[in-house]
């Protein structure tokens, strides 16, 4: 799981470090953003808005492309995963969802 491990340690430096200016932000750009691949996840983590849940689905999609990779999901399994798991992180709850029914049965 190397982005979920150099994402943590990105992120344990980004949270050490008093002094943010943009010599720090090119070192760190330097140092971490090709390792974890991803503008987002680099701007998530530097800008402290990286929070329980984003670990808890980085963790779960790295799991997932491990197994994608030793050929044990296939593309569409993997996407599916990964996007039902998202879903129960981010999207609404079900009494969320009955409410928006209702809401759109109205208009």
């Amino acid at each position: 799981m190397d982005i979920y491990d150099n994402a943590m340690t990105f992120l344990k430096t980004v949270k050490q470090e008093k002094n943010k200016d943009a010599k720090f932000k090119k070192k760190m750009e330097i140092l971490y953003l090709n390792k974890i691949n991803s503008q987002m996840l680099f701007d998530k983590i530097y800008n402290n808005e990286f929070n329980d849940k984003d670990e808890e689905v980085l963790k779960k999609m790295c799991e997932v492309q491990e197994l994608k990779k030793n050929g044990k999901l296939s593309y569409e399994d993997s996407s599916k995963i990964i996007g039902q798991y998202v879903f129960d992180k981010y999207g609404p709850t079900p009494e969320e969802l009955e409410k928006l029914k209702k809401d759109k049965d109205k208009d």
